[in-house]
């Protein structure tokens, strides 16, 4: 492994310089079409997922398909996020920075379903 440290030296504010390096205002806004789509996601689905465990297979298959269905158009929206993000402190973005609250929805809802979604992909595979 391999670590590469390097300090910024500058005579101006970094948090001024930030919204040059990145467009942060095109950023945010995916991050918000995130949270638009999936920010109760986990809620949602920790509801509905409540008191399963003694349900028929049939029941069972039916959420793992459902969840399959929810689980991969979140991921496919998800997977740009983070190569955009700059992944900064947070006082060098804005205020109102909505990354944590769109990464905080998508760890939540992806450790509820993928293990019902992965199910579903492994008995589509096998059958």
């Amino acid at each position: 492994m391999e670590f590469f440290r390097g300090d910024f030296l500058t005579n101006g504010d970094i948090s001024a310089k930030v919204p040059i390096w990145w467009d942060l205002a095109s950023i945010d806004s995916l991050m918000g079409e995130f949270l638009e789509y999936y920010g109760d996601a986990a809620q949602l689905w920790g509801s509905r997922l409540e008191g399963l465990s003694g349900t028929p297979s049939d029941a069972a298959a039916d959420i793992n398909r459902e969840a399959f269905r929810y689980y991969v158009p979140m991921l496919t929206l998800w997977r740009r996020l983070p190569y955009r993000d700059p992944n900064l402190p947070l006082h060098y973005l804005p205020k109102d920075w909505k990354e944590p609250a769109a990464r905080r929805a998508f760890v939540r809802t992806h450790a509820l379903l993928s293990p019902l979604a992965a199910i579903h992909a492994r008995q589509v595979i096998s059958a």
